[in-house]
């Protein structure tokens, strides 16, 4: 007989063990036909058991004289040991002192069991063992456990081996220790089971052999466990087990899914077969799906069952809609209405006893949601009711039971459509049918019992497909169907029970299978799309076709929201009031800047949704060891809120910001304008002091809601002045209501306003006490003394020059009443307008202060005047004093003396000038040479001609002394009538032409001739020097700002340039510069210079901005000195002859007009070829050299960039240049447009045009 078969996937075959001690291995071919097999080895003492390890690498033989054989793959005897040993491994437990194991804690009540010594000679085996030797392998394959039957046989031993067949453990002595075994591939616990006189249960043990932990199965004692067996992600066990029928005492077999959480073990699904289907005879976990089960029966019929994790829970929407959530456990419906309590598994608000194992659950889509029905594992529906609506609150009760055909037909996903029908997915067992239908089932209830009236079959006729998921949605009326190539179908079913279904016209195919699915609608009004949510087994989750995330764990569909779970730890919440094409996702979730997206909260690692509250705020998620948690998501509540303000529930949403931590200004800024016409609803809805102080004064002039779920937010129109706005009306509202009982807001009101109005709020106070309340009115005062700084009251109070208001907060405050009672009896004292002056100055209002001195009297002008000079107040004194003429051209003397001491001479001669001071203006404004105003002064106060002179002959030895040679010539002109004089400085100014003007109107010919022809040759020969200072300097800089590039380019070909850190940033290889580095200096610089003359300038550009940004002075100026020094072969060189060429052409443009004028001047005295030979340097050889090198000298330069900048860029789909910034290129002759005769002067050119040719070259430019 066959003692073990295994599929060998590495070389495709298969390996088959036989009990004579034969090893075969046969190949496997696609059409399994003229297979081959081969023997590749015997055992002589035959075979009981072969196991490979997961890798299948090693392989385990059991030999008939209990003996383990290790080999390898290609089945060459690695290691040979007996089974029966007496020594316990190399784990065995050693004694640290730490007690006897008789005074160790063993749980509640389990302390007199420890007392409780096993007397080996009563061990014995369990009547259900098979005697067989059976291995499981740990998933990582490091370990191997082995159980076996002594030689004795009366005890079964359960052994822990290494891959080397080394022993590591034995068990602790157990009575009846069982067969079934199975290592859990997580690698934690070993499954098997154990028989008590009482009881039959699942235990595990631990790799040291002690047990750890146990569950019972819930079957009569007369059960029979073969086998236990771990799915691959050890997630879930199966029990195979037999037992007799308890109607006709047949055997059965059945399996059992168990699960766990919360340290409890759930049983979640049961599969009974009788001898019409064949007792189970073999049973295997898919290795690759780990909620696939594959089952043979003795009728040689094979069997797929394919689970997934489903959560029970009512998806009716409904204001009242309890939240119920149901967990299946065996016999028992654990059924807990989240939207009244939390109760942590395994616990429950109320259990619910069935007639047998539940299998599926489905709620009623009416009432409130609420009422369910259980299908059971023996093809029984029992329906119950809910007793939520009555107070207290009441578990569910039954209302009735109905059976369904059981002739070889397994049921699944049952669903109540309306009160009278359901529907269900069957399926026939029977090899030779093996068909899926539509059940659909209508049921009439009695006060007794339900029953059916009525069932019709419709038959799925895909031969290639089977029916994945049923799915009905009350809301949009809709039931789907799913199969497995991911098609939907939408399910009718007419008044005579006929079933029919097509394809779903919204979404025909989703884009992979989806277990788990849900409908809803999108948008709102008549954009509402009605839509489908699929999640995959890989995380993906669909709206239709639409993929939302790749890494959803679990979603929900509230009544607002699409809430789901994603690997990143993070709920998500999407409105469902926005178009289908705004449904998506822009980011993962993982980005830190999202912190504050009330869309997005952070959840515990691993957490999934259980339920959430519709038309509430919590929200349930299920932690991945099984606690529960509620909460309340900031996106819900500002939901719940939103709602509540459109009802005018001003009071629960204020509750709820309060309690939630929501800003209150949502409360206003919802609806601004309906918050002010119901703002009387809103005091008295909330009639609660603090509530209203807590509301003012968070008060502030943004719209917050712009900020939070955008898509939620209607249009609105907002106000720029909101603060003021509401506190005034709600001012007005508690005034008119209640004004001694709401003084406390508004108080609040006043000094929230913007400027807080203190004044009006203190005057408040005042009238409280006036009407004889003089107790409210100390309260009034401590609290706004809680709101305002004490000492800014009392200096207020003091300024509005109500003593007794004064007094009424000095008591209040912790002031010395030896210091402010003195004060003030001094300030009675004190005429009015000189006491509002000493309080003013107190207050240090200096204006204010002014104000009251300059009308106390005479008396106090001089003191006036002094507080003036003190507080610098001179234009509120000539404000003051304008109408009081003597007084204000004291006031602006002591001004212009203010001014003159501050060197502001030009602001100090017009003062004095404003002041009848004449000859003072005129001594400040010959400080700065204007001359323009000094002698309009004295021209305007008739001044003799000596005294003109005078001025006149004073200034002009000023201005000789600075070379201020032109306004000396206009002097001369102008007042002392000298035109030689006049003539000689506008040639010594450079002004040419008006020199010359001058010489020909006064016919100065016979008197100057010589001397003005010599100093324009002077002047001819001075430009001619310093144009070719420039262009030598121009040419040598020029030169090697194109060697420096050219060199850089070959740089940047070969990548040395990209090697900055074995230089230092000044060309040399002293690394202890280093430090100079600019800071601003970024990856940019090695990344965004792919142009030959680029990089440098980068980093030039990224040096210069680091002058001002630098660690510390020192540094700064260091780095100046190097890039104002342009050292050869220094990275800063290229920037500084940049700049240099860009001073020699900005000087170059400077002596334009002088060049210009002077050849004008020359060619007025005949003067040639002086004329020539300087427009031609400068025109020629100077400006058509240097004007068309600029664009190739100041050239674009990259902007440093950082590393996500770069990233960001480069990975764009569409393709984006590298930002730069263009070099400010210097301006040569732009306002030059080089017009004919103009300039240059054609006269002096080269090759001279005739008339005909000047006089055609005129009319084409007129008419261009």
């Amino acid at each position: 007989s066959i003692i073990g078969l295994q599929v060998l996937t590495e070389n495709q075959t298969i390996c088959v063990a036989f009990s004579n001690g034969d090893i075969y291995t046969i190949q496997l071919n696609s059409q399994m036909e003229n297979v081959e097999n081969e023997c590749v080895g015997s055992i002589d003492s035959g075979i009981l058991c072969m196991s490979w390890s997961p890798d299948q690498e090693i392989v385990i033989f059991i030999t008939g004289d209990k003996k383990i054989i290790e080999m390898n793959k290609f089945f060459d005897v690695l290691n040979e040991i007996p089974v029966e040993v007496d020594e316990f491994g190399e784990d065995i437990q050693v004694n640290v002192g730490w007690g006897k194991k008789e005074t160790q804690f063993h749980g509640a009540g389990e302390k007199d069991k420890a007392k409780i010594k096993i007397d080996k000679t009563k061990i014995k085996l369990s009547n259900d063992d098979d005697f067989k030797i059976r291995v499981s392998w740990r998933g990582d394959g490091e370990y191997f456990v082995c159980s076996s039957v002594g030689y004795d046989g009366i005890q079964r031993k359960v052994r822990v081996y290494n891959r080397d067949c080394v022993l590591q453990s034995t068990n602790e002595v157990m009575d009846q220790l069982e067969h079934p075994l199975c290592w859990r591939p997580s690698g934690n616990l070993i499954a098997t089971s154990q028989r008590f006189s009482h009881k039959h249960n699942v235990i595990f043990l631990e790799r040291n052999g002690l047990k750890h932990g146990e569950f019972t199965i819930r079957e009569p004692l007369s059960t029979k466990i073969i086998e236990v067996l771990w799915n691959f992600d050890s997630s879930v066990l199966a029990l195979w087990m037999e037992r007799k029928n308890s109607d006709d005492e047949k055997k059965e077999s059945i399996v059992q899914i168990w699960s766990m959480n919360n340290y409890h073990w759930y049983l979640k699904q049961e599969h009974i077969f009788n001898s019409d289907l064949g007792m189970i005879s073999s049973m295997e976990w898919d290795p690759e799906k780990p909620l696939r089960l594959h089952l043979m029966t003795t009728k040689y019929m094979y069997i797929q069952y394919n689970y997934e994790w489903c959560i029970f829970s009512s998806t009716f929407v409904s204001e009242d809609d309890p939240a119920t959530v149901i967990v299946i456990d065996g016999k028992e419906a654990l059924y807990t209405p989240f939207r009244y309590q939390n109760v942590p598994p395994p616990m429950a608000s109320f259990k619910v006893n069935l007639d047998a194992n539940a299998s599926y659950v489905s709620f009623a889509p009416f009432n409130i949601g609420d009422d369910f029905c259980v299908l059971l594992s023996n093809n029984t529906i029992q329906f119950f009711k809910s007793n939520i609506e009555n107070k207290p609150i009441g578990g569910p009760s039954l209302i009735g039971k109905l059976s369904l055909p059981e002739k070889n037909i397994h049921y699944r996903q049952l669903t109540w459509i309306n009160e009278d029908t359901l529907i269900a997915i069957t399926h026939d067992l029977n090899v030779d049918n093996n068909i899926e239908k539509l059940l659909c089932i209508k049921i009439e209830q009695n006060e007794n019992d339900i029953k059916i009236i009525k069932t019709s079959e419709k038959i799925f006729d895909d031969d290639n497909n089977r029916i994945v998921r049923l799915i009905c949605n009350s809301s949009t009326k809709d039931m789907l169907m799913e199969s497995t190539d991911a098609s939907l179908y939408s399910i009718e079913i007419d008044n005579d029970l006929n079933i029919s279904y097509k394809p779903f016209e919204e979404c025909l195919q989703l884009n992979d299978i989806c277990p788990w699915l849900a409908v809803t609608y999108i948008g709102k009004n008549e954009q509402k799309t009605k839509c489908v949510i699929g999640l995959t087994t890989r995380n993906r989750l669909y709206a239709n076709e639409k993929l939302i995330v790749s890494n959803c764990t679990s979603f929900y569909i509230h009544s607002d929201f699409l809430i789901f779970t994603t690997m990143t730890h993070t709920a998500r919440f999407l409105p469902l009031n926005i178009p289908f094409e705004d449904f998506k996702v822009t980011d993962d979730g993982s980005n830190v800047s999202n912190i504050f997206d009330e869309s997005i909260r952070r959840v515990e690692r691993g957490s999934k949704i259980v339920t959430a509250v519709k038309s509430n705020i919590s929200l349930v998620l299920q932690m991945p060891r099984g606690n529960l948690e509620t909460v309340c998501p900031r996106a819900l509540v500002l939901m719940k809120v939103r709602n509540l303000l459109d009802k005018y529930n001003y009071k629960d949403a204020l509750v709820m910001c309060r309690k939630h931590r929501i800003d209150m200004n949502i409360l206003c800024d919802h609806n601004l304008e309906k918050f002010i016409e119901n703002i009387e609803l809103f005091v008295k809805q909330i009639d609660n002091q603090d509530y209203f102080n807590l509301f003012i004064s968070g008060l502030k002039n943004e719209d917050i809601t712009q900020g939070i779920l955008l898509s939620l937010v209607t249009n609105k129109s907002t106000s720029e002045n909101k603060v003021n706005k509401i506190c005034k009306a709600i001012r007005k509202t508690f005034e008119s209501i209640d004004k001694i009982k709401y003084v406390q807001p508004i108080l609040t009101s006043y000094v929230k306003n913007e400027p807080p109005q203190l004044e009006d709020a203190l005057y408040c106070i005042k009238s409280i006490k006036t009407d004889n309340k003089p107790e409210l009115a100390e309260k009034a005062i401590k609290y706004i003394i809680f709101l305002v700084n004490v000492d800014k009251l009392y200096n207020i109070a003091l300024g509005l020059y109500d003593f007794e208001l004064v007094l009424m907060i000095a008591q209040q405050s912790q002031k010395d009443p030896r210091e402010y009672i003195p004060f003030l009896q001094n300030l009675q004292k004190l005429e009015i307008n000189y006491q509002h002056f000493k309080i003013n100055d107190y207050l240090e209002r200096h204006e204010k202060a002014l104000q009251c001195l300059s009308i106390s009297g005479e008396q106090y002008f001089n003191d006036c005047l002094n507080y003036i000079k003190k507080h610098f107040l001179y234009n509120e004194a000539m404000k003051i004093f304008k109408n009081e003429e003597s007084k204000y051209l004291k006031v602006l003397i002591i001004y212009a003396e203010y001014l003159a001491s501050h060197e502001l001479f030009n602001q100090a001669g017009l003062a004095y000038w404003m002041a009848k001071e004449y000859d003072k203006a005129i001594e400040y404004y010959q400080k700065t040479g204007s001359w323009r105003e000094i002698f309009t002064i004295a021209t305007s106060q008739n001044y003799n001609k000596e005294k003109l002179n005078e001025i006149a002959n004073n200034l002009i030895e000023q201005f000789q002394e600075e070379k201020l040679y032109e306004d000396a010539a206009h002097i001369y002109i102008e007042y002392l009538n000298e035109p030689k004089q006049a003539v000689i400085h506008f040639l010594k100014s450079g002004k040419w032409l008006e020199a010359v003007r001058l010489y020909f109107k006064y016919h100065l010919q016979y008197e100057l001739e010589s001397q003005v022809i010599s100093m324009l040759i002077s002047g001819q020969t001075r430009l001619i020097t310093t144009i070719k200072e420039y262009m030598e300097l121009y040419t040598k800089q020029a030169s090697r700002l194109i060697e420096i590039r050219i060199e850089k380019q070959k740089k940047l070909e070969s990548g040395e340039i990209f090697k900055m850190d074995e230089r230092t940033l000044d060309g040399s290889t002293n690394n202890n510069n280093i430090d100079i580095l600019p800071d601003t200096m970024s990856m940019a610089s090695k990344f965004t210079g792919f142009t030959a003359y680029t990089l440098a300038n980068s980093l030039m550009t990224a040096a210069t901005a680091s002058i001002n940004t630098g660690k510390g002075g020192r540094k700064r100026r260091k780095l100046q000195r190097k890039m104002m020094k342009g050292k050869k072969g220094s990275i800063y060189e290229e920037g500084y002859l940049i700049n240099s060429l860009r001073k020699t052409i900005q000087r170059l443009d400077d002596i334009h007009e002088s060049v210009k004028s002077l050849c004008q001047a020359l060619l007025q005295f005949n003067k040639v070829d002086e004329a020539k030979e300087l427009q031609d340097l400068y025109y020629n050889k100077a400006i058509m050299v240097v004007k068309p090198q600029i664009d190739q000298i100041f050239i674009p330069t990259p902007v440093p960039e950082t590393i996500e900048q770069i990233r960001a860029r480069l990975m764009s789909s569409v393709p984006i240049a590298a930002p730069t910034i263009q070099e400010e290129k210097p301006k040569l002759l732009q306002n030059e447009n080089t017009p004919i005769v103009s300039w240059p002067f054609t006269m002096l050119e080269e090759h001279c045009p005739n008339p005909k040719e000047l006089t055609e070259k005129l009319r084409k430019k007129d008419e261009i």
